[in-house]
């Protein structure tokens, strides 16, 4: 598969994945596994990174048990993952953390 065509693909299924969290704070699983696929059938199994997922896994599971990000974030996260080598992983985390963390802050101030 094309690298434009895996790019197009992955945009339009976040957009799918943003419009349903916004509409319905919600993120199906059936698109997250359409999402895994592409993942999948673009990298083929040799050039996943299971380390980056393990790990993304464990850290996003914990932060869901305490309550700080949903089950959805985290399974997308956890397939997003897939294609993040391991020495992007923590950059990715935390970019990931300051976006949602000024989202949140953003939704606390247009409530006030």
């Amino acid at each position: 598969m094309p690298l434009t065509l895996y790019l197009v693909m992955l945009f339009i299924l976040c957009s799918v994945l943003s419009l349903c969290d916004i509409r319905r704070r919600v993120l199906p699983n059936k698109v997250i596994f359409l999402t895994l696929l592409l993942q999948i059938s673009f990298l083929g199994t040799s050039e996943l990174q299971f380390i980056s997922f393990a790990l993304t896994s464990v850290i996003f599971a914990a932060l869901y048990c305490g309550k700080l990000i949903g089950g959805g974030d985290v399974k997308l996260l956890a397939v997003m993952s897939l294609a993040l080598p391991l020495q992007w992983l923590f950059v990715a985390m935390f970019i990931t953390a300051v976006a949602g963390g000024g989202l949140r802050l953003l939704m606390l101030v247009s409530v006030y």
